[in-house]
């Protein structure tokens, strides 16, 4: 065979017709989208495009273009957010459930906001493109927070507070002026001396604010006991005016006094001559103040 007839060959072997054998050669598919050449009306699609069942582009985004996201707050405080990484094109949004509305949007973002509970559909298409070629749809629920549950539980012996609660997922409790954060649904606040004031949140404002004032009393300390003609009392803390009620061991009030204690003075002489020989309860009352003593009348 000459030289000649060897490049005929070739070339009549480079431009046969298509031969139908599945192989996905030049001559089954010329532009490798995987619709042999006889079917395909879009004959030069890019390579490694989507393409449909005539062989033409598929318009396409893949799922991570698109990021939801939502803030869950109170009832008309809730949000939704949509991110895309593609920020060139027109995005059309849909909503139904929850909501129903139609908007777009171009940028790397939308924001739909003031919702309530509710199970929102949202669906994305392009601008330009029919939504039964391209679309995305998500689902997204909101629910609203339940209401702050706070149980305490004061011990005087332990001069704390212990706390149960329930509906956050994390608490922010603040004792005079102190805040600190928990996760926990246990807690335990050790009072100062005088009064405490708490306040527990969620950091949501609709699931409501627990606020409550506890007093650690200061000490009173007495001698003597048993005492005869007088009793001396000593207060802690800064109070100045106290109330004294003295009761017998039947619960009557015998004796009551408003005192007044000028400055730096601490203590107080209680005159007992008009008491009975028996036992007494003495309680002591101040803004910080607010204990009872049991003495022995000899």
């Amino acid at each position: 065979m000459s030289n000649t007839e060897v490049e005929f060959v070739a070339l009549r072997a480079y431009t046969s017709p298509p031969d139908g054998d599945g192989e996905g050669d030049v001559s089954d598919d010329f532009d490798h989208d995987g619709v042999w050449n006889p079917f395909d009306s879009c004959p030069e699609t890019p390579l490694g495009e989507l393409v449909d069942l005539d062989g033409c582009l598929i318009y396409y985004l893949p799922v991570s273009n698109f990021s939801l996201s939502k803030t869950e707050k109170c009832a008309g405080e809730n949000s939704i957010s949509l991110s895309v990484i593609d920020d060139t094109i027109t995005y059309n949004v849909s909503v139904s459930g929850g909501a129903t509305l139609s908007d777009s949007f171009t940028g790397d973002s939308w924001n739909l906001d003031q919702l309530s509970a509710g199970v929102y559909s949202i669906c994305v298409s392009v601008e330009g493109v029919n939504p039964l070629e391209f679309e995305r749809c998500f689902q997204v629920t909101i629910t609203e927070p339940s209401p702050l549950v706070v149980n305490s539980f004061f011990s005087r012996t332990n001069q704390n507070v212990s706390f149960s609660l329930e509906g956050g997922s994390a608490y922010q409790i603040t004792h005079n002026g102190k805040t600190t954060q928990t996760n926990s649904s246990k807690h335990t606040v050790n009072l100062d001396k005088g009064l405490n004031n708490i306040s527990i949140s969620t950091g949501i404002e609709c699931q409501g604010l627990f606020q409550q004032t506890y007093l650690n009393s200061y000490e009173v300390k007495y001698t003597p006991n048993p005492f005869k003609e007088n009793l001396q009392l000593y207060f802690g803390g800064q109070d100045n005016i106290l109330e004294i009620g003295v009761y017998a061991s039947n619960g009557k009030l015998i004796d009551y006094k408003n005192i007044s204690l000028p400055f730096g003075v601490r203590n107080y002489q209680l005159d007992t001559a008009k008491y009975e020989t028996g036992v007494y309860i003495i309680n002591i009352k101040g803004a910080t103040l607010d204990q009872s003593i049991q003495v022995i009348k000899e």
